[in-house]
């Protein structure tokens, strides 16, 4: 007699591996052999086990069993039941198929309301390894306008970052996708409960229940980001969060100086990665009073020809604009940056020219102390009688009150008229106003070709030599001109 296979006998006589191994080989037969169609159901009884590894397994099992089944044609739904025995052995079988599926859903199902966060199905399957969710997530979103869904939702992914060993970037961009732009109740009417008063929400770490207000949100929200951004991020996730970390994450944490720690890292790395922490940086420092003593000396050591391509060198000059926009700064710190863009606009395209010569006379403009600049154009030979240091990535050192903007004077003879127009205001008598910077700086190259092709030029001869030709090939003995004539 061969024993009957049940949850009670295999506790008694396996592991929880060789039960976990059990449910991945009867998985497994089944999509291998379709002899093995039995085996889902064995696999559905495991979703009631006493160890939440064995229903993790199950829960992955029957994930695998009827995601094939269904992109194999063999799983239908809206079957009738009626008479089946009537029907062909294939269609039976279907039939049979869509009622293990149907078990399969009320069981899984049934564990959402556990409160036990390993086993919250839908979480799960949405934060996987291996496959990105977008839609799914996206659809999943549309119920955490709920403040009780969104409670339990963001206090689950947090213990599920704790706890989880395999952070791939599918994984973590998963993550991301669900708590991106969450939209926190701001008051005891938006909880979505119908007194108004505290609701229920489950503790990670027990399943009890417990009572939760609005207000604690922003708290939960917090912890569930410095979770996420202590993770290893790949660098486009990494930029992903940066640029919505101003809007986006900060307003809604209960303390946005929890961030400093991972902005202040991020402004350290360099590259783009700290062009795009500027912004959060710089409203925590002028907003909320975080002591970063060294961020301008930071600041000028991003100015680096690589500035003009990288892909957020539009963003960077706004937000560089704004950082210089007080008029309280110290003479030197500003002629350092202006100096520095300077030097940079003898070897940067013209596209980016367009900018920084407007930006050197703005700012030049707002901070009167250095018009010396300006005026002391003609008293120097260039670069070698300028004072100003280049290679010191300390502005206070560099010697920038010193030098002059000879740079502007080379730059009126650049090949592109615009940028030669704009550096012979060096010559002029500056307007009071300062230049509108917000339209041009998302200028491109293909943006100024497309500007002058546009034009139309009314020439009446263009001259493309300086001798007349005297032959087809311009020598007078060239054998050519005995067969060819002008």
């Amino acid at each position: 007699m061969v024993e009957k296979l049940t949850l009670s006998s295999l506790n008694l006589k396996m592991s929880t591996k060789s039960i976990i191994a059990e449910v991945n080989k009867k998985a497994a037969e089944f999509i291998a052999d379709r002899r093995n169609s039995n085996n889902a159901i064995d696999v559905i009884s495991f979703c009631q086990h006493g160890k939440t590894p064995v229903v993790l397994a199950a829960i992955e099992g029957l994930q695998n069993i009827f995601t094939t089944a269904i992109s194999s044609a063999q799983l239908k739904r809206n079957l009738s039941n009626d008479d089946s025995s009537k029907l062909p052995p294939e269609e039976q079988y279907k039939i049979w198929l869509n009622g293990c599926y149907t078990d399969a859903k009320k069981q899984l199902l049934s564990m959402c309301s556990t409160g036990e966060p390993k086993i919250q199905l839908i979480l799960i399957a949405l934060l996987s390894h291996t496959r990105v969710n977008d839609e799914l997530i996206t659809l999943y979103r549309t119920y955490l306008e709920y403040a009780d869904v969104l409670f339990n939702t963001m206090e689950l992914v947090t213990s599920i970052l704790n706890k989880e060993t395999k952070k791939n970037d599918v994984f973590l961009h998963n993550v991301y996708h669900l708590i991106q732009d969450l939209t926190l109740p701001k008051t005891l009417k938006e909880d979505r409960s119908k007194s108004g008063k505290a609701f229920l929400t489950f503790k990670p770490e027990n399943g009890e229940a417990k009572s939760c207000r609005a207000d604690e949100h922003k708290k939960c929200f917090s912890t569930l980001y410095l979770t996420f951004l202590s993770q290893k991020l790949s660098a486009s996730l990494y930029k992903k969060v940066l640029i919505s970390i101003h809007d986006k994450i900060m307003p809604r944490m209960a303390n946005p100086l929890l961030l400093a720690d991972f902005l202040t890292e991020s402004y350290n790395i360099g590259g783009a990665i700290s062009l795009l922490a500027l912004n959060g940086l710089f409203i925590l420092i002028n907003n909320y009073n975080l002591d970063y003593p060294d961020f301008y000396g930071k600041l000028y050591q991003l100015l680096e020809p690589s500035v003009f391509h990288v892909k957020y060198s539009a963003r960077f000059f706004h937000l560089l604009n704004l950082f210089l926009s007080s008029t309280h700064l110290p003479g030197y710190l500003v002629a350092a940056f202006i100096k520095r863009l300077a030097r940079l606009g003898l070897t940067a395209p013209p596209a980016a020219l367009t900018i920084v010569v407007p930006f050197i006379y703005n700012l030049t403009r707002r901070h009167p102390s250095c018009s010396v600049l300006i005026h002391r154009a003609e008293t120097t030979d260039g670069f070698a009688s300028d004072p100003f240091i280049m290679t010191e990535n300390d502005p206070s050192k560099c010697r920038a009150l010193e030098s002059s903007l000879w740079e502007l004077q080379t730059l009126q003879s650049h090949y592109y008229y615009i940028v030669s127009i704009d550096s012979r205001q060096l010559e002029q008598v500056l307007p009071k106003l300062e230049t509108d910077l917000s339209d041009i700086l998302e200028t491109s190259i293909d943006d100024l070709v497309k500007k002058e092709n546009s034009k139309k030029y009314k020439l009446n001869s263009v001259p493309v030599t300086f001798d007349p030709p005297k032959g087809l090939f311009g020598a007078k003995d060239c054998p050519f001109n005995d067969m060819w004539s002008l």
